[in-house]
């Protein structure tokens, strides 16, 4: 009886030492390659009226080297395509045909730097991606100001290239990069999910793959946005251009208009192959902020596999 209660005594340990330790480690190998064929559904719903945009892309993922501390894997955006199928939005299909035009500058080559457990940890061509993000902010800058002058406005009065170049490229940094959004075949690399975000973890067997939940609830009141608004590179310089009387009366128009603030859900499905590669990955989000509400449906499954 004493060995038995000694095994289980154990057997327990052990348990709660892997639930701690939960991780997702692929059995790469170089050479190893797969496409993930990305869509995407997104539904705008503003003033009872909504705007359905519908995106896909081809993703290859692939890996070229292995390293003393990890991998080389390289992330190509073969080809990408978007459209507004519902609703009529002459804003959005401007926008969505500039960033069409411009398709050479998104669908670059992601050489990525991870540990032995996948895990990006440096973007190995920073340089070139960062002069092409430079090229895509100038075409988005001229588009608005193109629009603004149509609408008899001046944009370079109240939104300078310099304080728009300033907060966008902020959005688009190499640490940005790095943490990756939760639809990437790289997001669970590395990562920990024995509790927390993650709702959901059943291992992989012999002949299934391992299975996992995540779930987030973001919420953030006027006051909150408010502070983060206020701390862009575009917002701070507008401000310091008008007298400092008006700022009170500025910041509560700004308050009024984001009104309950903003509830973020974000619910997603990973699903693994034995080896430890995703399979399919199922993201649904959900934003709903004042008068204003987004829903967005992103499936990312692999469609083809070439490993060792």
């Amino acid at each position: 009886m004493k060995r038995v209660a000694l095994f289980l005594i154990s057997g327990l340990a052990a348990l709660a030492l892997w639930a701690q330790q939960a991780t997702i480690v692929p059995r790469w190998q170089v050479g190893d390659s797969l496409v993930y064929h990305k869509t995407m559904s997104t539904v705008i719903t503003r003033d009872g009226e909504s705007t359905r945009i519908e995106a896909q892309a081809d993703e290859a993922v692939t890996v070229l080297q292995r390293t003393a501390t990890g991998y080389v894997v390289a992330v190509n955006t073969l080809a990408s395509s978007s459209r507004v199928t519902e609703g009529h939005n002459a804003v959005a299909d401007t926008l969505l045909a500039l960033m069409s035009g411009n398709a050479a500058l998104l669908n670059l080559r992601v050489l990525y730097a991870t540990d032995s457990s996948g895990k990006p940890v440096d973007v190995l061509n920073w340089q070139p991606l960062q002069e092409a993000s430079r090229r895509m902010c100038d075409s988005l800058y001229n588009w608005i100001a193109a629009y603004a002058k149509s609408q008899s406005f001046d944009l370079e009065m109240v939104m300078p290239k310099q304080a728009f170049d300033s907060t966008l490229q902020a959005r688009v940094s190499k640490e940005r990069l790095l943490q990756l959004i939760a639809t990437s075949p790289l997001y669970l690399y590395g990562k920990n999910i024995a509790g927390g975000e993650y709702t959901v973890y059943k291992p992989a067997t012999q002949l299934e793959g391992a299975h996992v939940e995540r779930a987030l609830t973001a919420v953030q009141s006027a006051d909150d946005l408010l502070d983060e608004a206020m701390q862009t590179p575009m917002l701070k310089q507008l401000l310091a251009s008008m007298p400092a009387s008006m700022l009170p009366m500025i910041k509560e128009q700004l308050k009024a208009q984001l009104g309950q603030g903003r509830k973020k859900t974000d619910a997603t499905v990973y699903d693994c192959y034995v080896n430890g590669w995703i399979r399919k990955i199922v993201d649904s989000i959900t934003i709903a902020e004042t008068e204003s509400t987004t829903q967005a449906i992103t499936t990312s499954e692999c469609v083809y596999h070439s490993w060792k």
